[in-house]
């Protein structure tokens, strides 16, 4: 066998080892990075359950207070009600007794 050749042969070797670490390297570089973006994922989506778990709640607490303002406002109008009675009603008693 040619010793040049044997060279050249052991030289491409060489070379193609060189490539192939390089290769193994950069997968290893991008399952990282994917790994990364996976952890990076599910943290978005956890976020992203708590902030609508936070949204429902708060949309709840917005109906309850608008109910409560509801019922408020009929208090309010009962007891306006009542008041605009009583004052007539007082009115009209000093209005009976001062003729």
């Amino acid at each position: 066998m040619n010793p040049h050749l044997t060279s050249q042969v052991l030289d491409a070797l060489s070379r193609m080892d060189t490539k192939i670490d390089y290769i193994r390297e950069s997968v290893a570089q991008a399952r990282s990075g994917i790994a990364s973006l996976d952890s990076w994922r599910e943290g978005a989506q956890e976020q992203a359950k708590r902030t609508v778990e936070k949204a429902d709640h708060l949309e709840e607490r917005v109906r309850d207070q608008e109910a409560f303002s509801a019922r408020v406002k009929v208090y309010v109008a009962i007891a306006a009600a009542v008041c605009s009675v009583v004052a007539s009603g007082c009115v009209g008693i000093v209005l009976h007794y001062v003729k």
